[in-house]
């Protein structure tokens, strides 16, 4: 994976965060629990670094409860995932109402 200098990605599942700061080189996997997070959290410490990661409901509360310790602000980022089976006609979410 590549991601921009300053940027650090979070891929956030029930057990595990995987990690991918350009700063440490290469894609790390830890246990999704405090304790595992208190390295990493110290790591970011002081450092000019935007954390995004994809809201996943109670899975990503560790992250975000170790973020707001040490920095001002990160961004959650809430994706919204259009299957194929779930467009009309025209192409778009059927929920969308087509005005712009």
């Amino acid at each position: 994976m590549t991601i921009q200098p300053g940027f650090v990605g979070c891929d956030i599942s029930k057990d595990h965060l995987d990690i991918f700061d350009d700063a440490f080189g290469k894609p790390e996997r830890i246990a999704n629990e405090a304790a595992a997070l208190a390295p990493l959290i110290d790591r970011w410490k002081n450092k000019d670094r935007l954390v995004l990661f994809e809201a996943t409901g109670p899975y990503d509360a560790c992250l975000r409860a170790r973020l707001k310790i040490i920095v001002e602000w990160f961004q959650r980022l809430v994706i919204h995932r259009i299957c194929k089976n779930h467009r009309g006609s025209n192409g778009l979410d059927r929920n969308h109402s087509g005005a712009a």
